[in-house]
């Protein structure tokens, strides 16, 4: 089974990508594709925490009306200590039911949609500590699971398009400090970066790089 990781910035378009895979690239394979955003299971102790703290607050999404909570993470020694091991042991167990249940199904491509590595860019953002996150253990941990990937691509776009197709995008800056962090990763781990501005192109520059790695896998 080979598995595929797309990652990048909201409204990179990796669900679109991971569509038109399944559809145009991989049409005789057993695709399964996975939204892989963290489930909470542990981190749901950290809600409470959060709350109990008073460091939990809502807050309206002009574009949308709706209001959305915010937890305010980085101002507790704790949280930004630990934040990233809770959000990993609950991603974890998501990782390893997904791969079961991928080889009860006999799946030939695994699709991340998300993986370790945009998890590793929300909570450096919101503890706003990326350079101590980065030598932590836990990084290496994460890092190690994307380099386990056959194959995991970068999906870029300029923060403004992203913000233009994605309503729940509060803020440009967000995103804009978010994918300077995806491009910071993807030079440390040698990860392929795809400019997603036209599904076209983007398919070509897959298939190319899923291409070399079945070449490489063969040889091996």
């Amino acid at each position: 089974m080979r598995r595929i990781g797309l990652c990048g910035i909201d409204g990179s378009g990796k669900t679109t990508v991971a569509n038109q895979l399944a559809k145009k690239l991989f049409t005789n394979k057993r695709v399964w594709i996975v939204w892989f955003r963290w489930r909470a299971f542990f981190t749901y102790i950290l809600y409470l925490y959060s709350r109990i703290r008073g460091l939990t607050s809502v807050r309206l999404n002009p574009r949308t009306g709706e209001y959305d909570k915010v937890h305010l993470w980085y101002k507790d020694p704790f949280l930004r200590k630990f934040y990233i091991w809770f959000i990993f042991i609950d991603m974890l167990l998501h990782y390893i039911v997904t791969i079961l249940v991928a080889k009860v199904k006999q799946i030939d491509i695994l699709i991340f949609d998300r993986f370790f590595i945009d998890s590793f860019v929300d909570v450096a953002y919101e503890i706003k500590n990326f350079n101590s996150l980065f030598k932590s253990v836990i990084a290496k941990i994460m890092f190690s699971f994307v380099n386990s990937l056959n194959l995991c691509i970068v999906l870029d776009i300029e923060p403004a398009i992203a913000f233009s197709r994605k309503r729940d995008i509060h803020d440009l800056s967000e995103i804009s400090i978010k994918r300077k962090l995806y491009l910071l990763l993807a030079r440390y781990l040698n990860l392929p970066v795809i400019y997603n501005y036209n599904i076209f192109i983007t398919l070509q520059g897959i298939k190319q790089l899923a291409g070399k790695e079945e070449e490489e896998h063969c040889r091996v």
